[in-house]
């Protein structure tokens, strides 16, 4: 987020605010102006000027009143335009990223952004206006005289000084609140995902003190984060009050000496008054934009232009696994060599615990090995770097999307029906779908759940089946779906021309038949 780019999402609308804001200061130190004449009225009883005066002063104050209405509505605009084109940066970014956390997204998209809008986007406005009535202001004095100009100069350069005392104590305190909001979404999302777990062994106690524990540190975290920005306002606000005492009393100095009429005098003071709130304003809107560094570089760094791999290149259809060990949650699993070729059958079997689910991760890319190496081979049988996204995968666990079942096989992609139906078929969820009205239109709903587990999986092979990746990995993709009907789509699967590695168990004899071979693993 920069000042730059918010100006640049709709450069008409920023140029129209400047001119408002300009002829709204404008129109507000004018009408605090014209106190001086219609006070002079009122000590020379003249009734009629006075009421002349007040009237103009009125007039022109509800014309800046109004303009200020309409110069925050295009503001907020803005920001919430500028916000949405960062959002959709970072959801790139995020799309393209295999070590995406949704704690992490959610905390970016909504605690960094709202922090951002608050602390960085708006103290801008705040700076514009107030800079511009300071200005204001500054001109109208130096027109009654020239001293008083010059003794706000120098009050103003000694309260500019006072903010940087408490700089680098704002950041970081930002920063850090910032990081415990992230961790307690995290939290927040690891325990309520087993939400259900834990009512039926009666556990609230663990999760209402794991909650406390982190949302106390998020407590202290924004306290901490206020305190210092309310230190910072206090060193301001002594600044301040040491400005317009000194502006009131040298006006006064200036009296005495017959070089400022009394309401020449009101209004200086006032003016002073108004300059110095102004300027605590712009410095307070400093701090905040300054106190934002940390976390605008961290959305530069996500809102990059990230490539894009295309969908063509590194396919890899065969493996070679060569010394390969692998930490995982604290265990360290060491695996034989083998070497899987174009079109292999594989059965990837072994105790619970002996790395199965692991060695498909490692392969996708999402484990990084602690020695040896996977190799992976194209169809020129050449060592190719993949491309990890054109390796299909059925996870035990897999996802589904709050859309209709054809989109959730599909992917969002357009396939002739003749084809989509085909694939159905294969997978035996033509039947299942005979049961629901609408059919393949069916609306998959997330949270009141409208498909059993065996028709979930049927939906997630028959997405793997239609995207036809050559290399495929499954991870007990028949594990809730009934023995016969899991034989025929486990044969409909390797009766394709793709490289398949498949973990089961309890298969059927004449199942295990049909993979080319095994490989057990073992502790």
């Amino acid at each position: 987020m920069s000042l730059r780019s918010l100006f640049k999402i709709n450069t008409f609308r920023a140029g129209l605010l400047v001119i408002i804001y300009l002829v709204y200061s404008y129109a507000g130190t004018t009408s605090a102006f014209l106190f001086r004449y219609a006070l002079n009225s009122l000590i020379n009883k003249s009734l009629s000027n006075f009421i002349y005066w007040c009237i103009a002063e009125i007039l022109i104050a509800m014309v800046s009143s109004l303009l200020l209405a309409y110069g925050t509505y295009l503001f907020n605009k803005q920001i919430q335009q500028y916000i949405h084109a960062i959002r959709d940066k970072i959801i790139h970014h995020h799309y393209q990223n295999n070590n995406t956390k949704v704690a992490e997204i959610q905390n970016i998209l909504n605690n960094n952004m709202k922090t951002l809008a608050d602390e960085y986007a708006k103290p801008w406005l705040i700076i514009l206006s107030s800079t511009l009535m300071i200005m204001m202001s500054s001109g109208l004095l130096l027109s009654m005289n020239w001293t008083l100009v010059v003794a706000v100069v120098i009050t103003c350069f000694i309260v500019i000084l006072l903010p940087r005392l408490t700089q680098k104590y704002t950041a970081q305190a930002t920063r850090i609140a910032s990081q415990k909001n992230a961790v307690f979404l995290k939290t927040v999302a690891d325990w309520f995902s087993g939400l259900n777990v834990l009512r039926r062994y009666h556990a609230i106690n663990r999760l209402q003190n794991v909650l406390n524990q982190s949302s106390g540190k998020l407590a202290d975290a924004n306290e901490k984060k206020q305190k210092a920005l309310s230190t910072a306002d206090g060193l301001n606000g002594v600044g301040n009050s040491i400005g317009q005492v000194g502006i009131i009393l040298w006006g006064g100095l200036l009296f005495f000496h017959h070089q400022l009429d009394l309401g020449g005098w009101l209004v200086a003071s006032n003016f002073a008054s108004s300059i110095f709130d102004e300027l605590w304003d712009v410095i307070d809107s400093i701090t905040q934009i300054k106190a934002t560094k940390d976390l605008r570089t961290e959305l530069h760094t996500l809102t990059q232009d990230t490539e894009t791999d295309t969908e063509e290149d590194a396919s890899p259809v065969a493996i070679s696994v060569k010394g390969l060990v692998i930490t995982y949650e604290g265990h360290q699993i060491r695996y034989p060599d083998f070497t899987i070729k174009a079109c292999d059958k594989v059965l990837l079997s072994g105790d619970s615990g002996t790395g199965k689910s692991t060695l498909l991760k490692a392969i996708l890319g999402k484990l990084q090995p602690t020695a040896g190496s996977i190799e992976y081979y194209d169809e020129k049988e050449e060592l190719i770097i993949p491309n990890y996204r054109q390796i299909g995968y059925v996870a035990q666990d897999g996802v589904l999307f709050p859309d209709t079942i054809a989109n959730n096989v599909t992917m969002f992609q357009h396939y002739p029906e003749s084809q989509l139906n085909k694939v159905i078929d294969s997978v035996e969820l033509t039947n299942d779908l005979a049961k629901f009205p609408q059919g393949v239109n069916t609306t998959i709903n997330l949270d009141n759940l409208n498909v059993s587990g065996g028709q979930q999986q049927k939906i997630i092979l028959a997405r793997a089946k239609l995207k036809r990746q050559n290399l495929l990995l499954l991870d007990e993709p028949t594990s809730a779906i009934d023995s016969k009907t899991s034989a025929k789509i486990i044969k409909s699967l390797l009766a394709s021309d793709q490289t398949i590695i498949m973990i089961g168990h309890n298969l059927l004899p004449e199942v295990q038949k049909l993979f080319d071979y095994r490989i057990n693993l073992s502790r």
